[in-house]
């Protein structure tokens, strides 16, 4: 908690409030405490900018229209700007369920404006933009290619227009690696986790599924049923909950049914077991060499008569550096915790059904979600919203709340657990609604 002079400049006609205050970047929020013990909380999610201004003050933009700038922090200014770049990422991050610590770059996008944070996850690319939390998510899984040209690099993939991020400098190179070994790395991950499911099936059997199976892309039961016969009716058994499969068997009659895993969770374990530098070096002996004896230097029998024995400026020869270390186990991923079953699953296998124009979404390796029912006309409406899912972490909002966005836009519905679940998804896929055609929820 530092002291500052803040200034809050309503966006309502309202007149400025100024003062004294605290303020301290707590949890999921910006704290400033006024007079009288009077406290202004204001959640990372409804800040729309914040960074430095003029005369070392900073200046936060928030989602009413308000803004509030701060004064007098002092050296503190720099270290509660980065606290909330901090917080706001790790904001987007949930909001995305990015897996991992982000690597943190600074570059423009699109060329044009300020230098900007990008960050990379191990699933994804994360740019400021219109998505949760402030930020615009681009999973490995959905990028088509990575270039790099005159320190830029350029991220293009389905569905949107490319992403060209400059300024980066040295750093140009190093983006454009990590992101190249992130993607192979997420669907290393993948494999594995078909390999564990799919113990019987071959080597390049397995190569092909995980190839169509990447992470969060859903791919329809019969492309796969091509690739290797009733590979696909084997995974939904395998990930489905028991208490879910008579609700999935009906999915599967009423649409096309595709099945996808999205990663929720990292299984990446830092470097263990160094310890610290040890000088193993035992102290020279070197006899009478180096020692002054008299007035001459006796191993050399030169006279240095001046010095009179005086040897208070002669040091002893400083032992060499330990190079030894301790024993390191390097950072790796712990395949093995690749799950979608148990309390704390890291994978989440999910079902997209088509049915017309309708698209459906369930989880179907967790109980209670629901299922939703989503309005996806068009050739791309399918993937689209493979993709809008993928970008929100596969937790959509309610059809009654939550975010905007492109999901809320094409939301129909959402059926909710219950005795009578298949009379009420029929409903919405067969087009009834609330009136207005806007998003209405089934169930109760």
């Amino acid at each position: 908690m530092t002291g500052a002079r803040y200034r809050l400049v309503h966006g309502d006609g309202r007149p400025d409030e100024d003062g004294q205050g605290d303020v301290r970047v707590g949890v999921g929020s910006l704290v400033l405490t006024l007079a009288g013990d009077d406290v202004l909380q204001i959640p990372f999610g409804h800040i729309t900018g914040a960074g430095p201004a003029d005369g070392y003050a900073v200046r936060i933009a928030l989602a009413d229209g308000a803004v509030l700038e701060l004064t007098q922090l002092g050296r503190m200014r720099t270290q509660l700007l980065a606290e909330l770049r901090d917080g706001q990422a790790a904001l987007a991050a949930a909001g995305t369920a990015a897996v991992g610590d982000g690597e943190l770059f600074r570059a423009q996008v699109g060329g044009a404006g300020g230098a900007v944070e990008v960050r990379v996850y191990e699933d994804a690319l994360s740019v400021p933009g219109p998505g949760p939390g402030g930020a615009e998510r681009i999973g490995f899984s959905f990028v088509g290619d990575i270039a790099v040209a005159d320190y830029t690099v350029t991220v293009t993939g389905p569905g949107r227009a490319p992403l060209v991020l400059s300024g980066l400098g040295r750093r140009t190179s190093e983006l454009a690696g990590l992101l190249s070994a992130r993607r192979a790395a997420a669907r290393a991950r993948t494999s594995a986790l078909l390999a564990a499911l799919l113990p019987g099936l071959g080597p390049d059997l397995l190569r092909r599924v995980a190839g169509e199976l990447r992470d969060g892309v859903a791919v329809p039961m019969t492309e796969l049923d091509t690739i290797a016969p009733a590979v696909g009716g084997t995974l939904l058994r395998l990930v489905t909950r028991p208490a879910r499969r008579d609700e999935v068997a009906e999915l599967g009659r009423r649409t096309e049914l595709a099945i996808g895993f999205r990663q929720v969770g990292s299984v990446r374990r830092a470097a263990v077991g160094t310890t610290g530098w040890r000088d193993s070096a035992v102290t020279p002996h070197i006899g009478d060499h180096g020692s002054w004896t008299g007035g001459g230097f006796g191993a050399f029998g030169w006279g240095f008569g001046w010095y009179g024995g005086n040897a208070d400026w002669w040091r002893p020869m400083t032992a060499r550096a330990g190079l030894e270390r301790g024993q390191l186990a390097p950072a790796s991923a712990d395949l093995g915790a690749l799950t979608t079953a148990g309390p704390e699953p890291t994978v989440l296998a999910f079902a997209l059904g088509r049915a017309g124009d309708r698209v459906v979404f369930d989880v179907i390796s967790q109980a209670g979600l629901g299922t939703y029912v989503y309005r996806a006309a068009g050739a791309d409406g399918f993937a689209r919203v493979n993709r809008e899912l993928d970008n929100v972490g596969f937790r959509p909002p309610g059809a009654g709340g939550g975010a905007g966005g492109p999901l809320a836009e094409m939301l129909v519905g959402r059926v909710e657990p219950g005795a009578d679940w298949a009379a009420r998804l029929g409903e919405l896929l067969g087009g009834a609604g609330p009136a207005g055609g806007g998003p209405g929820t089934v169930g109760g």
